[in-house]
This record gives structure tokens, C-alpha cells and sequence, in this order.
């Protein structure tokens, strides 16, 4: 199959819907999926839409918002209560009690010449103070990770310009509660995990000061994963967009995986059948919404809900704008989570 034809059934196959209200432990009445500052319903409508490009929303009506000029809070007013600025991307997540945010930023410096990004992993709290911050450079240096120099011209908001980046940061979020003490290095709760494409993630300690260790991914082509986060029973949850890569067959394409940490290897992988049909390039995401189902989201603002254990998708979709087109504005995640405390302060 030529890669032109890879393409067209990439475009083609997130249009076929399955019924979403299938089995599965799931109330999608009380499901909203938050794509960047867009929410809809869990079929895809628009609701309504905010300011920024990232954003993550509280109960009380008040949300924070990024993009890649700054990080705001605002009231259910509308009005900005605080601002950092900063180019922020790909993606803004709580910590699991509410109480701070966890952000990817960048810093830019001269190197030899040449401007260079360098990633920042901050947590801030609600009052918009920065609690802790490291470098990808600190972490790079600390856990003798090489840095793969690679464009910087992926964020055309961004006002500041770079030759190159070092690093790739694309997910930050805090490790759960877990069921056995792991040995793993770090893998505990209150700490971070944080996934850079084509340099691995690493784990940073509770005060976020500094780095413990790194993690691998082996069935991942040049490291090429989204949306790294600890699950309670200690393995890793990972949407793995290149396993396989070979264009003179079939073409690349993406699979769902769980990866043990202390042998390196995947205890889980679902890949679509036929495999091809489903490939997601340079982002997406996934997401445990049940301990039998996760959350897929796709390049293109496609959905899917996954039963893990029966490797059935058992709902699928594709955002649509308020006209009620589908839409391919491109997000780094779309979450699906309960916003309904949240929605009643703005109708």
C-alpha cells in the first residue's frame, strides 16, 4: 500500500462512528471532552469555547488558559485574575488534589552561536506562583540523556525563534497513589513524570527540584510517544505513535501500550485492525477513564474509547465546530472528564 494511500484511509477512517452508548462501565451523559480551550459533549458537539489554546477548568467556574505567550487564571467572569507570561505548549494538567497546575514551558538561550530551546517543566500554584521548575537541560545533564538537536518551528504562535531545541517535552503529570510499592526508581506517589519525543521520559521528585531517573521505550520508533502517565498498578500508560514504520508495506502506525518499568517491556498493545487504520503522527492521547476503558485521541480530533480487556472500541467520534462540521483543528490531548459542576457556572 502506497503512503498516499495511508493517508487517505488515515483521513477517511475517524468519519465511521460506532455507537458510543455501547457497554462498558461508562456514563457518557456526564462526559464532557475538553480539546484544548474547546469542550463538547461525549459525541463530539460543541458546548462552548474559551480563551487560549490549553486549558484545564475547576468546579467553581474559574479555568486556567495557555498558549504560546503566557498562562492566565480567569474567573467565571471571564476576567484574568493573574499572568505568567511564558511560551507555554502542548499541554496544561492538574495535580490530583486541584490545588496546583502543572505546566510545560520554554526558555530560550545562545549556544555557540545559535539560539537554542530548552524545555521547562514548572508547577505553579492557583495564586500563579511558580512552586518548583527543571530544566530539560538539568535533567538531560543529570541522567546522561543524549540531546537530539531537531528544528524548532512546530509553534508558529510562539514569538520567540530558535535554531534548533534539545529537547521535546509533550506530557507532565503527577504519579497516582499505587497499589504495591514499585522498585523503580522514583516510582511513587506525589512525584512527576514528564515525556520528551525521541528522548524518553523521566521522573522528578516530589519538590520539584530534581530528576531520578528515565524511562525508555523500547517498541517506540525514535522514541516517539505522547501522553506518558503512571497508572496505580505502577505500569505506564503511553499512546505509542510510531510502533511500526515501514512505508515499502503498509505504512506506519500507532498502538495503546502499558509498559512494565523495570523490565522495559510492553505488558500491553493494541493496534487497530487492520493495523494501519489507525496512525497518529507528531500527537494524541490517552487517557484511564475506567479500569477496563481508556480515552484515545487522535491527530485529526478523532475519539475513541477502548475496552482494554476485550480490545473493542466501543465508541468513537470526531469533534465538530458550532456549526456542527467536523473540524480538524489539531490539539495536543483531548480529556474526557466530568464537567459538569464546572458547565453550570456558565450557563
Amino acid at each position: 500500500m502506497t503512503a498516499k494511500w495511508c493517508l487517505a484511509l488515515l483521513l477517511l477512517f475517524p468519519l465511521f462512528h460506532l455507537p458510543l452508548f455501547a457497554h462498558g462501565g461508562i456514563d457518557y451523559k456526564t462526559i464532557s471532552l475538553a480539546a484544548g480551550c474547546r469542550i463538547h459533549t461525549a459525541e463530539g458537539v460543541y458546548v462552548t469555547e474559551f480563551t487560549g489554546v490549553y486549558c484545564i477548568f475547576l468546579p467553581d467556574g474559574r479555568y486556567v488558559s495557555a498558549n504560546a505567550e503566557r498562562l492566565s487564571m480567569f474567573n467565571s467572569d471571564r476576567a484574568e485574575v493573574w499572568k505568567l507570561p511564558g511560551h507555554y505548549h502542548h499541554q496544561i494538567n492538574f495535580t490530583f488534589d486541584k490545588k496546583a497546575i502543572l505546566a510545560l514551558s520554554s526558555k530560550f538561550e545562545m549556544v555557540n552561536g545559535k539560539r537554542v530551546r530548552i524545555d521547562l517543566m514548572q508547577r505553579i500554584d492557583l495564586n500563579g506562583k511558580i512552586t518548583g521548575e527543571v530544566t530539560s537541560r538539568q535533567a538531560f545533564d543529570k541522567l546522561n540523556i543524549k540531546r537530539v538537536q531537531t528544528p524548532f518551528g512546530w509553534d508558529v504562535g510562539a514569538q520567540e525563534k530558535a535554531d534548533y531545541e534539545i529537547s521535546h517535552f509533550n506530557s507532565l503529570h503527577e504519579i497516582p497513589p499505587l497499589k504495591t510499592k514499585s522498585k523503580f526508581p522514583g516510582m511513587r506517589a506525589g512525584n512527576y513524570i514528564a515525556n520528551s519525543t525521541m528522548s524518553g521520559a523521566i521522573i522528578i521528585d516530589s519538590e520539584f527540584k530534581s530528576v531520578i531517573s528515565k524511562i525508555e521505550f523500547k517498541s517506540a520508533n525514535d522514541q516517539s510517544t505522547h501522553d506518558v502517565q503512571v497508572m496505580p498498578d505502577g505500569k505506564i500508560l503511553f499512546l505509542n505513535n510510531d510502533r511500526i514504520r515501514d512505508f515499502k508495506n503498509t505504512g506506519p502506525r500507532s498502538s495503546v501500550e502499558y509498559l512494565d518499568p523495570l523490565t522495559g517491556q510492553s505488558t500491553y498493545a493494541f493496534m487497530a485492525s487492520p493495523p494501519e487504520m489507525f496512525y497518529t503522527p507528531f500527537s494524541g492521547g490517552v487517557q484511564q477513564v475506567t479500569p477496563d476503558v481508556v480515552f484515545i485521541s487522535h491527530v485529526t480530533n478523532a475519539f475513541f474509547f477502548l475496552n482494554t480487556k476485550t480490545r473493542k472500541v466501543i465508541g468513537s467520534g470526531v469533534l465538530k465546530n458550532e456549526l456542527g462540521v467536523p473540524h480538524m483543528l489539531t490539539v495536543q490531548q483531548i480529556r474526557a472528564e466530568d464537567l459538569r459542576e464546572f458547565l453550570k457556572k456558565w450557563q
